[in-house]
């Protein structure tokens, strides 16, 4: 890219990408997501919305994970980290069809609402297209099997799945603000960090800071999209979430 291509990058920064950088320096999330573009449909919802929670994403996870046994109509033993890198299947070779599935990394497993698990994955590991389009067949697939299942361990279940769709709205933002990282450039800038010369935070948040603004100048198309994915998806959570 030519000096002057990436002086005009630098200059047309978009204050999506800024707002979001200062939630995740102020809440020590490691990814960050840097867009470029002057006009985007949403952008200033998307810019107040991200800066409303500056210094308190930390806190609003914990207050979403808290529950009290006692009011939640729906408790289970749920992975904790349910997204497509912590799931492996077996796939029919002959009809290329999908016949087995099995969950790995069983380190944060909690006793609590059911969707918690399900808005991690549903925001992490599905296409924005295949959730927005098939959202309420997905989750009464999810309803189905639960209550068969919960009925065949001896343990049937009282809920509906309207109930299950309120606790949903209420828990999505997990999922939410986990799949804002995902959506970031961080996890392809990392990579490049020399660790072994880092000497404390400081120094990490100025190596990454370096090689976030480079990986914007060099990919701008991309990074127009990023921020177009961002807008999006705070657009649909916060029309969806009951808070």
């Amino acid at each position: 890219m030519s000096p002057t291509r990436k002086n005009e990058v630098s200059e047309t920064s978009n204050e999506v990408t800024l707002k979001y950088k200062e939630i995740v320096k102020a809440n020590g999330i490691n990814d960050e997501v840097s867009e470029k573009k002057k006009n985007l449909e949403g952008k200033e919802e998307t810019i107040n919305f991200l800066n409303s929670f500056r210094g308190k994403v930390y806190d609003h996870v914990l207050k979403i994970i808290k529950h009290d046994p006692e009011e939640e109509k729906l408790l289970v033993l749920g992975h904790g980290d349910y997204w497509n890198n912590n799931m492996m299947f077996l796939k029919n070779n002959e009809t290329n069809q999908i016949i087995g599935h099995i969950a790995i990394d069983l380190q944060v497993t909690r006793y609590n609402s059911p969707a918690l698990n399900l808005g991690y994955y549903l925001y992490t590991s599905v296409k924005p297209e295949v959730r927005l389009n098939n959202f309420h067949e997905i989750l009464g697939r999810y309803f189905d099997i639960l209550k068969q299942t919960a009925a065949k361990l001896g343990h049937p279940i009282d809920i509906s799945y309207e109930e299950l769709y309120i606790i949903f709205r209420k828990k999505l933002m997990l999922g939410f603000w986990f799949a804002l990282c995902f959506t970031s450039v961080g996890l392809s800038v990392i990579k490049d960090i020399d660790i072994s010369k880092l000497t404390d935070r400081k120094d990490f948040a100025t190596q990454f800071e370096i090689l976030l603004q480079n990986w914007i100048e060099d990919h701008p198309k991309e990074a127009d999209e990023r921020a177009q994915v961002i807008i999006d998806l705070v657009k649909e959570c916060r029309e969806l979430s009951i808070d």
